[in-house]
């Protein structure tokens, strides 16, 4: 009988320290994963500034606030594409030189099979879920809820004085079951007395509340 019981325990040891085990290896590299996207996020930003500044400077040579010039991109799962935002101060008032730029919480999701459908994209904290339905006490997600990766660099904000601009960049990675198709982004951008401020209706900047909109095709 202890024969038995000390089979079971060392049994129990052993199964207990191989999950153990499999949870470490997952924890990192699940940190690794991360590491590089960031990492691959940060290269692409150089890129970008190098190949779409010229392009926003252009944009906003005329009379344009915002500009987004490369606002349709394709990739695959678990590959970043980054979106430069190019904002310029039109304003009147010398009063209002903070800018944010927000990744707006709904979105749209056409799948690549689509059958007259169209799924709402549900964003915040820097991960977007596909959504579908509302059952009488929330959405139902469609794939895994963390189906999109984003990144608005340096938090969204900006200080451009009246008649200068600059650009953000937005970084976007499918996560590697996100399905394929069409995903639009609505991109918010605010203006205001103060840093770090909050978006609401009462301070959008541009053509708000018609955001602006940048698509990601996943194949």
């Amino acid at each position: 009988m202890k024969t038995i019981d000390k089979k079971a325990s060392i049994q129990l040891s052993l199964g207990f320290l191989i999950t153990l085990i499999i949870s470490l290896v997952i924890f990192i590299l699940s940190i690794g994963f991360l590491t590089d996207f960031w990492k691959g996020v940060d290269e692409l930003k150089t890129s970008l500034d190098q190949q779409t500044q010229a392009e926003i400077e252009k944009l906003l040579a005329g009379n344009a606030r915002i500009a987004i010039p490369l606002d349709t991109q394709t990739t695959k799962p678990s590959k970043a594409v980054v979106y430069g935002v190019g904002i310029r101060n039109t304003l009147t008032t010398t009063s209002y030189e903070y800018f944010k730029v927000n990744m707006h919480n709904m979105g749209l999701f056409i799948p690549v099979e689509a059958q007259n459908d169209d799924y709402m994209l549900s964003c915040s904290d820097m991960k977007c879920s596909i959504q579908d339905g509302y059952d009488g006490q929330g959405y139902n997600d469609l794939a895994d809820p963390n189906v999109i990766s984003y990144l608005v660099g340096r938090d969204g904000d900006m200080n451009i004085k009246l008649n200068r601009q600059d650009t953000v960049g937005v970084a976007i990675m499918p996560n590697g079951d996100a399905p394929r198709g069409h995903y639009i982004f609505n991109i918010e951008v605010c203006a205001g007395n103060m840093a770090a401020m909050t978006c609401s209706q009462s301070n959008y900047y541009g053509d708000m509340p018609t955001p602006s909109k940048i698509h990601m095709i996943v194949k």
